[in-house]
This record gives structure tokens, sequence and C-alpha cells, in this order.
């Protein structure tokens, strides 16, 4: 089910097992709640070094990339693809599912019920 946070530029995905929340407001944050994790609450995950490429822009987790620094990063990851003749991401299929999660996500928050994503 899809929710509306209440906050800018959010949206927060519930499903069996968990939710992810994320906000435009904080980009370099996902909140992760797992159903079967101890303690209760979302889990805050910050990007940082540990996840490239952000290391070159992120000294540290916590650190806030803006707008541009993603795109430099967008722009990178294409060029490498493109040069080294490999598989860009994502590609088509993978822009077609996330497309039908758009769209099941829109279906689910209409009818405030549980919906299947469509498949090949």
């Amino acid at each position: 089910c899809f929710y509306d946070t209440g906050l800018h530029d959010a949206l927060e995905i519930s499903g069996e097992m968990g939710a992810v929340l994320f906000s435009q407001e904080r980009m370099n944050e996902l909140r992760i709640y797992r159903r079967q994790a101890a303690g209760a609450g979302f889990t805050k995950i910050e990007a940082g070094p540990d996840h490239p490429p952000y290391g070159r822009f992120c000294p540290a987790p916590g650190h806030q990339l803006g707008f541009n620094d993603l795109k430099v990063i967008e722009v990178a990851e294409l060029l490498d693809a493109h040069a080294g003749g490999t598989r860009c991401f994502p590609d088509f299929r993978e822009a077609l599912q996330v497309q039908r999660t758009i769209e099941a996500i829109a279906r689910s928050s209409r009818s405030g019920t549980w919906t299947k994503v469509e498949s090949d």
C-alpha cells in the first residue's frame, strides 16, 4: 500500500514484510521498517563512503548530496557504460518494471487494498 506521509515530496511503501520511507527533502536517507527485526520503528540508512559512488562526494554518512552531485554521478555512469560497452542501469526492461510498480502503487492508493505488480 502507498500512504501519503504528510511530508513534501515523500512516499512510504508498505508490504507484508515491512516498509520503506523516502523523502526528497532528505535525499541521502532511506528509512526501512522490517517486520521481523528486533526493536520498533524505522531504521535510518544514510548514504556515505560505503555506498559507491557517494564516497567521492560524502566524507562521512549523513552529509547531503545535492541535485547537481546526483546528475554528475548519473552522467559518469552513463559514459562509463557507453565507453566500456557494458549495460547501463537501468535498462528498458527494468524501467518497464519500475513503471508497472508505480502503476500498482497508484491503484493501491486509489483502492486502499493490496495490489499485485503486473509482470511479463
